[in-house]
């Protein structure tokens, strides 16, 4: 309970600072690390609903990540991560990951993410609903040198891209394949996430809007 109000406490205060100039090129160092964990480590993101023409708009709700601590499963270092969900009913998580040789795992050993190995498939699956097997998903590592805007600033930035296939008839299913986006920038981690739910033709963004990097 005391960590839900820590970060509640956290959303809040830093949801209500003055925003940071979007158009200002954040410099960062010729860094291999697009994953930076270190105790005390935040990131907080603004939330849009972007509808079927493009058009953003704000949910007016922050998510947010911060590393509370570390520990030790089979003698590796993981870091743990707690995730503050505005845009799910301010609903709160907790991840454990370390970062293996470029890519991130979890404690069951699951690749979350990857940065490490451009433009071949680092993770794929299928996602069952309660009866059939509805989602084939796979990721692949882009590096096109794009630069993206948020408001925490503009970033140079990769692509951690899913595509994703619907595997059943539904009335749904004309707008696939679909894709996710994960963009990294070195040493300052996650920039903006592009997500959707998979009967909804509504996409979701996470857009960078304060972070602080140990």
């Amino acid at each position: 309970m005391r960590n839900f109000i820590y970060l509640g406490a956290l959303v809040v205060l830093f949801a209500s600072c003055e925003k940071n100039d979007p158009t200002k090129v954040i410099e960062t160092k010729d860094s291999a690390n697009f994953f930076p964990m270190e105790i005390g480590n935040y990131w907080v993101y603004e939330v849009y609903i972007i509808d079927t023409s493009g058009r953003a708009e704000k949910m007016g709700v922050v998510d947010s990540t911060i590393i509370v601590g570390d520990t030790l499963i089979k003698n590796e270092k993981y870091f743990v991560f707690h995730d503050f969900w505005g845009s799910r009913g301010s609903k709160l998580t907790r991840r454990v990951l370390r970062d293996s040789l470029g890519y991130i795992v979890d404690d069951r050993g699951t690749i979350q993410m990857a940065y490490g190995d451009v433009d071949n498939p680092v993770r794929s699956f299928i996602l069952p609903s309660e009866e059939y097997q509805i989602l084939d998903v796979s990721y692949n590592l882009k590096n096109n040198n794009e630069f993206l805007m948020v408001p925490a600033g503009t970033f140079k930035v990769i692509d951690f891209e899913g595509t994703v296939n619907y595997l059943q008839e539904h009335s749904i299913s004309s707008i696939y394949p679909r894709y996710t986006h994960d963009y990294l920038a070195p040493d300052i981690g996650l920039v903006m996430n592009t997500y959707f739910y998979a009967h909804s033709p509504i996409y979701y963004e996470e857009r960078l809007v304060r972070y602080s990097i140990n």
